[in-house]
């Protein structure tokens, strides 16, 4: 399994940066939509919908989901997309209470629209954006959309080894019981210092301005941890480990980007509000 992981992860990160760096936005755009149409594949399972063509086809409808969003600003699916993540913690601090409400077909498949959607949105926008007012220029879209994904990263490797070393109490043992609160603290301040490095360093924010940058880096790291535990109550409510085999030893598309469906919006959706970016 450890042999999979670190070749898959050896094939799909430097396919990924190619991406980033190597395409343009529009072209990148229509990597990230394809992405997306394939964790919606998974995210139907999840669902509910156990026949294969049923499947395919609400993956598909993602697509002019996608093109009807395309050119209009994003705020509102971005707002929509954190009234969901509002939500969704709810579900995750009430189950198994909260299942009877989680277990309607309509209500999941409406979901995952609010899920991947705003998430094609907010990473699509982030690669195009204008970033001037914090002093840096086009080209370095792509570096601060890095950032914003780095972010989930940081909250992920901190809250492993914190948890390995720390872990006592259980953060949401109904959901998953693998997650300990040391573990997200530890993961907390793993982003703050790298938010902290990259704001004060690179782009030489000082005082006020570089709190809230760290502040939304931190925001960002706690829905981040939401993402992941309303994927794994979903994957508990369809009885799977996995959201499919697409990534031997990953799991699926939606193990991977889970955190981020949820770290991307927000961190878009404030940069707009701040006033950091131009779309």
């Amino acid at each position: 399994m450890l042999k999979q992981r670190i070749v898959t992860a050896l094939i799909l990160a430097p396919l990924f940066l190619w991406a980033l760096f190597g395409l343009s936005p529009q072209y990148f755009s229509g990597v990230i939509g394809g992405v997306v149409v394939l964790a919606g594949w998974e995210w139907a399972r999840m669902a509910g919908l156990t026949v294969q063509w049923q499947r395919v086809l609400y993956a598909l409808t993602l697509v002019p989901a996608l093109v009807l969003v395309a050119h209009r600003q994003p705020e509102t699916v971005l707002a929509a997309a954190l009234l969901w993540w509002v939500i969704a913690a709810v579900l995750v601090k009430l189950y198994p209470v909260s299942a009877h409400a989680w277990r309607n077909r309509g209500l999941r498949l409406a979901v995952g629209y609010l899920i991947l959607v705003p998430t094609w949105v907010a990473v699509t926008g982030l690669r195009q954006a204008d970033w001037s007012t914090l002093g840096v220029g086009p080209e370095h879209a792509a570096w601060l959309l890095l950032y914003s994904l780095a972010i989930v990263w940081c909250a992920d490797v901190g809250a492993y080894f914190a948890g390995k070393a720390l872990g006592r109490h259980k953060l949401a043992p109904r959901v998953s019981p693998g997650k300990s609160i040391e573990g997200a603290v530890g993961g907390l301040a793993a982003v703050g210092i790298f938010a902290s490095a990259v704001g004060g360093g690179w782009l030489a924010l000082e005082g006020t301005r570089l709190m809230v940058w760290v502040g939304v880096a931190l925001g960002c790291g706690v829905i981040s941890i939401l993402g992941d535990l309303m994927e794994s109550l979903a994957k508990r409510e369809a009885g799977i480990k996995d959201s499919s085999a697409l990534l031997p030893g990953h799991g699926g598309v939606l193990d991977r980007i889970d955190s981020i469906t949820a770290s991307s919006p927000l961190f878009l959706f404030a940069a707009l509000q701040l006033g950091w970016v131009q779309l």
